[in-house]
């Protein structure tokens, strides 16, 4: 778990740095002014269905684990967390600005609007700090 922590600060220094430079978007997406931040809320477009969502960015949620374990995305953009695994998980920000129900098996999504800029990292409650993942929102 310390090498994840230890990937995920290193993430965010380069993002901080690359925000100290030029303040052009390159063309990784990312561009500057990523901040850790813990005031997003949860938007009403937060939603655990039976199938799969479309648009945005997608996050596989397998047994044990999260993948990818960090995606960068843009303000506004809607996240979908698909269940791949057949075991019980869910998606619980460490801020509490999204949740999930506990949902089992595969074919089920829970989806998130990020709004603001900022680091939100996240846990599976039914397996805790073994099975996490973060959002970096520029």
């Amino acid at each position: 778990m310390n090498t994840l922590k230890s990937l995920v600060l290193v993430a965010a220094l380069v993002l901080v740095g690359a925000a100290c430079g030029d303040s052009a978007d390159d063309d990784t997406g990312t561009g500057g002014g990523v901040t850790n931040t813990a005031t997003a809320t949860a938007q009403p477009t937060d939603t655990a269905t039976p199938g799969g969502a479309t648009g945005g960015s997608t996050v596989e949620v397998g047994d044990n684990f999260f993948k990818p374990e960090t995606l960068n995305v843009s303000a506004g953009t809607t996240v979908t967390w698909d269940w791949i695994g057949s075991a019980p998980h869910n998606v619980v920000a460490d801020d509490e600005s999204f949740k999930s129900e506990t949902l089992t098996g595969s074919d089920k999504t829970f989806t998130h609007t990020f709004e603001t800029a900022g680091t939100f990292e996240y846990i599976c409650t039914v397996h805790g700090q073994s099975m996490s993942g973060t959002i970096i929102v520029a």
